[in-house]
């Protein structure tokens, strides 16, 4: 990584640069700090595809290979984030994704990068039973998470498919690139780019 976060040499060679007869293989073109997320552009992503919802996607994790920190509840266990009582209801987005299709490769991605981390508990808010707190009879305390900004470094790990069906050929994985951002305090800004 160069000195201002940077890519050096974030474009690969795996032997699919050239131009007369190129396969496929989208590259990082830059990222950069988007509200509390990391946008990241691609170039050469025509004729590429990705599966969604497949947990094959192309994604973002800490460089130093850990995961982003997210110990919230499972759904149906209120807490607080932020200061703000979370009901947590049940729903299908507690599910995740659950209908897997595929996509032409997008021109960019947001990727969240928030963290939750538990910093105690607190009195869980009054349900109007005789002053009892805990909504339902719940429990009378709950536990208090805070969002934060992970601030890098990060690595991206691009998969593809070539063919519009992502079922006919294998999924293509590019070597992980990593890359830093310029803290900002989570505003919009703080690019990062392979300087091509």
């Amino acid at each position: 990584m160069s000195p201002t976060g940077g890519l050096a040499g974030s474009v690969i060679d795996d032997g699919t640069s050239g131009t007369a007869g190129r396969a496929v293989a989208p590259t990082m073109n830059h990222a950069e700090r988007f509200g509390r997320g990391v946008r990241v552009y691609f170039d050469d992503t025509m004729g590429a595809y990705e599966l969604t919802c497949s947990g094959s996607e192309t994604g973002l994790t800490k460089a130093n290979g850990g995961t982003f920190v997210d110990n919230r509840p499972a759904c149906s266990i209120p807490y607080y984030l932020d200061g703000r009582y979370e009901e947590n209801v049940e729903t299908f987005a507690c599910y995740g994704c659950d209908y897997v299709t595929c996509e032409p490769f997008p021109s960019s991605m947001t990727f969240n990068v928030l963290e939750y981390v538990q910093t105690g508990v607190r009195p869980a808010p009054d349900d109007g039973a005789a002053g009892e707190s805990g909504a339902g009879g719940g429990p009378p305390e709950i536990a208090d998470f805070v969002s934060r900004v992970y601030p890098g470094p990060y690595e991206l790990t691009i998969r593809y498919y070539t063919d519009p069906t992502c079922h006919k050929g294998q999924v293509f994985v590019r070597p992980p690139v990593a890359f830093a951002l310029a803290v900002d305090g989570g505003g919009e800004g703080g690019a990062a780019g392979n300087g091509g």
